[in-house]
């Protein structure tokens, strides 16, 4: 017993400690390293891939991101033949229209496909090009108003202001002033070096003007009360059950092109306009943009017929006549579409309903 006691304390003295200390630091090493990989181990099923666009167009950057945790390289296939991108996440533009196979792989092993649709909507508007008009949002009838901007860049060198009233250019300076003689709401344009593309707009009320003390107790109706917006409200008070009844039953022949909004032109401004037109001073083409190019737009005349405008210009241009109301209707891409007139027409020195 005592030689078997000897022999066994003979071997653990033999026993070198260190060989089971190296043992011990290779195991942990080992159990370190797979704690960390299997932290961020990538599984492909949550690999991700998001494709933002405005309208993806041609010609319209495309943004493509991924957001993949411990994901570490990448390398995107557009689908266009163009070159690869290894970045995590990138910019592109599309040339041409079509449906393009997009391939994301991620850590040389996981792979990400989807399908986009790039449709041709002619030409792309970069809106950091656009002017923005600083200007106040109300203003009264007969009140100054100084219009000035910001632009992306210095280099200006022509101005073309349109203030909502009169259907032209009003201004060709570059901080002009204005004096609003109706009131209602007026988009007001500017042009900045002929870049008809990047036209800015700039929405405003006017109210009529404020009365003097001495001036209120002279008013039978004043209207100044009124919100903001109802001086937005057509010309005029034509009876509405018949307006939009009687239009609707025209067949209209509209534009299918138009993918644009149309310019805006105020109540007074058109009127302007068809005065300037019927008075042989202007052309209906000058109202091209407005009617989005379709002249057999249907006008109903003094409450009691419906023709198309180009009908109707053929009845007054020339003639001496006095337009008492207007009111338009307009589409969800600013054309006007239709309108109904009350005028009356002088003959033999009476003015008489046409």
């Amino acid at each position: 017993m005592k030689k078997q006691k000897k022999q066994f304390s003979s071997l653990f003295s033999n026993f070198d400690y260190r060989i089971l200390l190296l043992f011990l630091a290779i195991i942990l090493i080992g159990l370190t390293i797979f704690y960390f990989r299997s932290r961020n181990h990538l599984e492909c099923g949550d690999v991700t891939m998001n494709i933002k666009s405005e309208h993806f167009a041609v010609g319209e950057v495309v943004e493509f991101i991924n957001d993949s945790e411990n994901a570490e390289k990448w390398e995107w296939d557009f689908g266009d033949g163009s070159p690869k991108d290894y970045r995590k996440s990138t910019l592109h533009k599309y040339k041409e229209p079509g449906i393009y196979r997009i391939r994301l792989l991620v850590n040389n092993s996981c792979e990400k496909e989807q399908l986009i649709e790039i449709t041709d909507q002619g030409k792309i508007i970069d809106r950091t090009k656009l002017p923005y008009i600083v200007a106040p949002n109300r203003v009264e009838v007969g009140e100054p108003v100084t219009f000035k901007y910001n632009y992306y860049t210095d280099q200006t060198m022509s101005w073309q202001w349109s203030f909502g009233e009169s259907g032209d250019i009003d201004n060709t300076h570059e901080y002009p002033t204005y004096i609003f003689q109706f009131p209602g709401k007026k988009v007001v344009t500017l042009i900045i070096n002929g870049e008809v593309d990047y036209k800015a707009y700039k929405t405003l009320y006017v109210v009529p003007k404020t009365p003097y003390d001495g001036e209120k107790d002279t008013l039978e109706a004043y209207v100044y009360q009124k919100s903001i917006e109802s001086f937005d409200n057509p010309e005029g008070n034509p009876p509405k059950s018949n307006i939009p009844g009687a239009v609707n039953n025209v067949p209209l022949t509209r534009p299918t092109n138009q993918t644009e909004m149309a310019p805006d032109i105020s109540t007074e401004g058109f009127k302007s306009q068809l005065i300037k037109i019927i008075k042989q001073t202007k052309n209906k083409e000058d109202l091209k943009d407005y009617l989005c190019g379709n002249y057999d737009i249907p006008v109903l005349k003094n409450e009691d017929k419906i023709i198309t405008f180009s009908e109707f210009l053929n009845d007054v241009i020339g003639k001496d006549i006095k337009i008492e109301s207007i009111r338009l209707q307009k589409s969800n891409l600013n054309c006007i579409e239709s309108f109904s007139i009350d005028y009356k027409v002088k003959k033999f020195m009476v003015w008489t309903k046409d």
